[in-house]
Formats: structure tokens, sequence, C-alpha cells
């Protein structure tokens, strides 16, 4: 696995210890703060949002924070 699907990987994994729901906007902070204490760049970290949001995974919403649109398996 490269870096960039550790990333995202990483990241799903988070989204799912917060309990991420389609009804529940997650403040992108939550994720970050624990991605980068398991150090992964801010840049690895956006360039995934922006990966999952292209997917049609997330949703990135203003004033930081994210909305799933499907639910995680």
């Amino acid at each position: 696995m490269d870096r960039h699907d550790e990333t995202k990987a990483a990241l799903i994994d988070r989204l799912r210890e917060l309990n991420a729901e389609p009804s529940k906007p997650i403040v992108i902070y939550e994720i970050g703060v624990a991605l980068v204490k398991a150090q992964f760049t801010e840049d690895e970290i956006m360039y995934a949002l922006f990966a999952l949001e292209s997917e049609k995974t997330i949703e990135l919403l203003g004033d930081n924070r994210l909305r799933l649109l499907k639910p995680l398996d």
C-alpha cells in the first residue's frame, strides 16, 4: 500500500472511531490532530480528503467540517 492509500485508510478508520454518519458532520480538526500524531503530514491528509471527496465518499463543508455521503462499511 502506498502512502496515499495509507492516509486514506487512516482517515476512514478515524471517521469510524468518531462514529461518523451522513447525518452527523465532523469537524476536520478531530481527524487531523489524530492523523498528525500518527505521523501523517497536513498535505497528505488534505490530499486524502480531496480524494475521498472526488470519490463521493465525503463532502467538504464550510467552516472546516465534512459530511459522509454514504455510510462506512
